[in-house]
């Protein structure tokens, strides 16, 4: 169990590349190589949660990059993943739910909105293992 922090960055889209669809990308939603919608017949969505969920790591929790509220919860959520790899407890990892209005094709409002309101919907918000405090889920 390597003492390290991992902080993955989602926006649903390989957005650095064109918005491409992403292993996070959501069922239907439209991106540059998928114009119709990601097919979840054929892709599934990955959620880090659920593959880390089960594993022996001393923190896992998501937030998202949205309203004030939501970026104070990030904050501390990255807080207490550092606090973690000081300590020593080993492997810990922060999923933010990130907007992306431009491959989105949203305006920046709407971008939030889709974070908060679709992007939840399949990575819920949470702490989900925290070795100090006791697994939360």
């Amino acid at each position: 169990n390597d003492n390290i922090c991992v902080f993955v960055v989602n926006n649903s889209v390989f957005g650095m590349t064109g918005g491409q669809m992403a292993p996070t990308t959501l069922p239907h939603q439209k991106t540059a190589t998928s114009p119709k919608g990601k097919d979840p017949a054929k892709y599934g969505t990955l959620n880090v949660v659920d593959v880390l969920g089960k594993m022996d790591i001393a923190y896992l929790a998501r937030g998202e990059l949205v309203g004030p509220a939501g970026m104070n919860n990030c904050k501390k959520l990255i807080r207490k993943a550092f606090e973690h790899q000081l300590n020593g407890d080993g492997f810990s990892l922060v999923e933010l739910l990130s907007p992306c209005p431009t491959n989105l094709n949203m305006p920046p409002v709407k971008a939030r909105e889709h974070v908060h309101t679709e992007m939840t919907k399949y990575f819920p918000i949470g702490e989900y293992i925290d070795k100090k405090g006791g697994n939360q889920a």
